[in-house]
This record gives structure tokens, sequence and C-alpha cells, in this order.
């Protein structure tokens, strides 16, 4: 399935472009902000491959990833850490607004890819009780929006400034197991939210044309 989401996108992105269209190569670094109080913020970073259809819009491929410390919720996930991976389609628009320098919108929407891992000290104590816990998060649809500045630096490379709001919610399970093999008690993680602000500075590379 996350594969023939991924090929998916892949093909409807190549069926669009132009033979004369101009490809670009963008690389980016920042760091990620939580509206849900039970996950940190953490470093992120990704990759995209833009192809221009018609001047200053352009169509979007790309992956984030960023990793977040979860704490202990009730109705959530347990202590641990929370790494997504964004892979998405979307557009974007510049609009000129003064010689090499461009106002930059766009969105997408895309599959999410979570993976969790739980603190290998609760992991500890759970067993020293006789247990065996196990937490997972379940892939889901999410969508972002974002805004920045674009600023040429010569004429195949440009800066990039954004922010991204990132919105998804998903769900998960956890299961703890007697290890005196007397049963098992498990539960689901409902609406757990992992929408995130992604403050960003990045470099696109420019081919073709």
């Amino acid at each position: 399935m996350k594969r023939l989401a991924v090929l998916t996108a892949i093909v409807i992105l190549a069926a669009a472009v132009p033979s004369t269209a101009q490809i670009r190569f963008g690389l980016l670094g920042g760091y990620a902000l939580t509206p849900n109080a039970n996950l940190s913020g953490g470093v992120a970073y990704g990759a995209g491959l833009t192809i221009e259809v018609a001047p200053n819009f352009s169509l979007e491929l790309g992956a984030l990833r960023f990793q977040a410390s979860t704490t202990t919720a009730p109705d959530g996930l347990s202590q641990g850490t929370l790494g997504l991976v964004p892979i998405e389609l979307g557009f974007s628009v510049r609009f000129p607004l003064a010689t090499g320098f461009k106002l930059l919108l766009g969105a997408g929407g895309g599959y999410v890819l979570p993976h969790f891992s739980l603190d290998p000290q609760l992991v500890k104590d759970w067993e020293a009780a006789g247990f065996s816990i196990e937490e997972k998060v379940d892939p889901a649809f999410g969508f972002h929006i974002r805004g920045g500045f674009e600023a040429a630096l010569n004429a195949r490379i440009a800066m990039v400034v954004e922010a991204r709001y990132s919105m998804c919610r998903s769900k998960g399970s956890w299961i703890l197991s007697d290890r005196a093999g007397t049963g098992d008690l498990n539960g689901a993680i409902k609406n757990l939210n992992l929408d995130s602000l992604i403050f960003g500075v990045g470099l696109v590379f420019s081919f073709g044309r």
C-alpha cells in the first residue's frame, strides 16, 4: 500500500510534465513544532522534486521527516519516540516581488508514514512486572499549506525560507501481554493529533530550459 501510493504520485506527476518543463530539486532543513502537548518539537528535513508546468506554477512531489519525543497521555501514546514521514503531492505558486525575489505559496496532500518506539526504560519496567508492551501508530492521510519567500542566488540555484503547517489525524493500538501466558490486554488509540508547524530553510536547484 505504501509503495503503491508513492508510485501513483510519481506517475501522476510524470504524466503532467510538458517536454519543455523546468525541473527543480530542493533540499530543506528546519524545526517542527506540534500543537499536541504530548509531542515535543524536533529537527525536520526533507527533499522534493518540482515540475514547472507554467510560468511560476509548479507541481511537486516531496517527502519530509521529523522526530518527536512523546510523553504518556491517558488516551494517547506512552513515553517514547515518534518519527513521521509525510510523502505528498502538491502544487506551488510563485509571485515575483522584485528581481530574483518571489513570494511562495503552496498546498498538497498525501500519506504520512509513522514509526513509534517505546522508551526503553518503560519497556524494562513492564518486563520487570512480568509483562511485555507494544504500541503502534497507523499510517494516515494528511495535507499541508505553506508560504514563504524564494531568493535567486544565481540562474540555477535559489534559497527558500518557508513555514509549513501539516494536518493529520491518525489512530493506533496497544497490547499488554502477560509473560506468564494468562492473557493479553489491548486497546485502541483514537484521534491522534499529528499536526505540525515546520519552519525551514532550503536550496532549490533548477535543471532544463
